[in-house]
Formats: structure tokens, sequence, C-alpha cells
């Protein structure tokens, strides 16, 4: 089926991506699409505080940003799964007693929880919420009683119109700690995809259509894509559902995955050449000084030369 943006129900947006525009930072990056987007910055190996110093390895710590307002309680979930994410996957053994700090902020497209709506239908219908976080799990070797908590209408609300914004916040910090140089297990990319009422799987889905889901789920996968990082589900989704939007989100990481190797690409192309441009004007000086060098031992050798023909003479 088309969707209203011309998109196919397996088509995801065109994605753009920028690294290193945080001076202050010491890796940055942009990941986003057409309407919204999410700015990451990493800061450190630095040093880190007593309370939150480990002897054997470094501590990681994530915050989240929204666009506007005080982060709230599906915000601060966002930050305990990231956190989770990139504990597993940094090599913290590498910097033992230091601190790695990532924000991840949202810039448009975030409308925070109270865009929410309650989906379940009455006081029996339950919402599901499945969590598996742990690089190189595999979640279709795992039980659904394993990984997933079921909560009533009266104490779960589905905040529709952030999958996709989450995804985009791991994609961004992912690209910010390759800027800064971070060691990781390997590469990871997340998609979001969200099941309309009719049980059509969409992938990458706009605001709107998650707004009209029955159920959004984001999973992230790692480069070799043989097993999940992590998944996020909220809604009502049946085991079958659940399992068809892992694979479907599982053949779009590909395509994201392939967007970041070749945005770091350009990027190391892109420094690379302005070493060069900054390295030539150094090579032409120090040639310059050494031909100045060169003519002024001559000048010298011809000034001695003179001299001792004049005591000859």
């Amino acid at each position: 089926p088309v969707r209203v943006d011309g998109r196919g129900a397996m088509q995801m947006r065109a994605f753009e991506s920028e690294q290193g525009g945080l001076n202050r930072a010491d890796g940055s990056a942009r990941f986003g699409s057409d309407r919204a987007s999410v700015y990451a910055a990493v800061y450190g190996p630095a040093e880190v505080k007593a309370r939150q110093e480990k002897i054997d390895r470094a501590a990681v710590e994530v915050v989240w940003k929204p666009s506007n307002g005080m982060a709230s309680y599906i915000h601060k979930r966002y930050e305990s799964l990231l956190q989770s994410t990139f504990e597993n996957l940094i090599i913290t053994t590498l910097h033992p007693r230091t601190l790695i700090t990532i924000i991840a902020q949202v810039v448009g497209g975030d409308r925070g929880p109270t865009a929410g709506m309650d989906i379940a239908k009455d006081d029996n219908s339950y919402v599901l919420e499945a969590i598996l976080s742990g690089v190189g799990a595999d979640i279709l070797d795992e039980s659904m009683s394993n990984t997933t908590r079921t909560t009533t209408k009266k104490d779960k609300v589905h905040n529709a119109g952030m999958g996709s914004v989450f995804a985009m916040a791991v994609n961004a910090c992912i690209l910010a700690l390759l800027d800064c140089g971070v060691e990781m297990q390997s590469l990871v990319a997340a998609v979001c995809c969200a099941v309309s009422s009719d049980g059509t799987i969409l992938i990458d889905p706009t605001m709107d259509e998650e707004k009209a889901a029955t159920a959004t789920v984001v999973a992230a996968f790692s480069s070799s894509l043989d097993g999940v990082v992590f998944v996020h589900a909220q809604g009502v989704l049946s085991d079958e559902s659940y399992f068809v939007c892992v694979d479907a989100c599982r053949q779009a990481a590909e395509k994201v995955l392939s967007f970041i190797r070749m945005a770091v690409e350009r990027r190391a192309g892109v420094t690379n050449k302005t070493q060069t441009q900054t390295d030539k004007p150094k090579e032409q000086q120090q040639q310059s000084t050494s031909q100045a060098d060169d003519e002024e031992e001559e000048d010298n050798d011809d000034e001695e030369n003179d001299s001792d023909d004049d005591m000859e003479r």
C-alpha cells in the first residue's frame, strides 16, 4: 500500500547525518530525516566523580534532552535503555576509572508524552512492552515470557510519535562515538516500525502514522546482523506480529548500517583532505627555508673564496 507521503510500507525516508558539528564536544553527530533529527554529543573519557568511579572499566552516562519541556518518565526510560546498550557496546575496560557521557538532544518531531494516546479498549485489554538488551543476544531464541511485561490500561499509556525519534537517537549516538574515537565492539543501527490498524507493517513511520498505529517496535542490530542488540516494543501486539516486525527492522537496518559506514568514510576523507591542505603550506615553507639556507651558505662560501684570493695576492 502507498502511504500518505508516497512511500511503500517497507520503504524508509531519506535520512541525513553530520559529524563534528559541536566544537566543545569530544565527538558529535546529527542524524535525522525530513522533520525530526537528533544531535548527539560525547564527552570523555574524562575524570569521574568518586561515586561513579569503576575500578576496572569506564562508567557510561546517558542524558536524554527533549526538544521542549522537562524530561519525563518515558525519556528516563530511554536513558536507561541507551545506557545499558552502550555499556555493553563500548569497550569500557580500555579506560578504567573514567567517565564517558553521551547526550542526545531531540530537535523537532518530539511532542513529548502528552501527545500519547491510550490504546487499551477496555479494562481487560493489555498493552505489551518487550525489552531485550545485550549485544549479541538472539531474540528469536528467547521465549516471549522471558522478554515481555504486560501492564493494564490503568498504568500504561502508549506514547505515540517517539519510536522513530528514539531510533534516530541510537544512530546519532553511534556516529558521535565514532567521531570521538571511542572503541566499540561493533557498529549498531536502529530502526522503528509500526503496526497499523489493519495489521500492515510500516517501516520508519511518521509521527501521524505512529499515533494511528496499534503498536510500535524499535529494534537495534549489530553490524554483523546476526543478533539483536535490543528491542523495545510498545502497544497491542501478537507474538506473530512481534517477530515479523523484528525481521522487517532487521532488513531495514542493513540500509542504515551502509549509510553509517558511508558517512564515516566521507568524514575520514574530508579530514584527510583538510590535513593534506594544511600540510602543504608547511612543506612549501620548509622548502623555501631550506632554499634560503642553501643560498646563504653559497654566499658565505663565495665570500671566503674571495678573501682567500686577496690574501694570496
